[in-house]
């Protein structure tokens, strides 16, 4: 009987120590658990600290985006002034020089006077121009030249 008692005795020696060790094993487990739970809190602060600053972030890229598009709406609008003004200058300039040449070799050809040219006929930059003409001796000498100045417009 003693045996029997000193087996059992063993065994719920042994019975007791893989108790401890589960309740070890659990304390370490519940820990392991804070720990995490204070890291999942941890992650979820900074997660929301971080969700507003892309908020702002995103905001901020579609205000880039929309001024990236204005600014480009403001060059294309500029350059487009920018070339008609520059192909209205120059449409004037080649006009004024093909007017002035014609007359010019109109004159010198001996084909129009410039009596024959009344005030009513001429462009204004058909006016402006006949003051630079000159009489090389060609033509009529008593022709009239008129004394006012060309003035440029551009």
């Amino acid at each position: 009987m003693t045996s029997a008692a000193e087996s059992i005795t063993e065994s719920l020696h042994r019975t007791r120590q893989l108790m401890v060790q589960e309740v070890e094993r659990s304390a370490s487990t519940l820990t392991t658990f804070e720990e995490s739970r204070s890291v999942l809190r941890k992650a979820e602060s900074e997660y929301k600290g971080h969700r507003s600053l892309l908020m702002r972030t995103r905001r901020l890229l579609t205000t880039m985006k929309r001024q990236d598009v204005l600014d480009r709406v403001i060059l294309v609008v500029g350059f487009l002034f920018f070339a008609s003004a520059v192909l209205y200058v120059v449409s004037k300039r080649v006009g004024l020089l093909k007017l002035h040449r014609k007359l010019t070799a109109a004159i010198k050809a001996g084909s129009i006077g410039l009596k024959e040219i009344g005030p009513e006929k001429m462009t204004s930059g058909a006016q402006n121009g006949l003051d630079l003409v000159k009489n090389d001796g060609i033509g009529d000498p008593n022709m009239e030249v008129p004394s006012t100045r060309m003035h440029d417009e551009l």
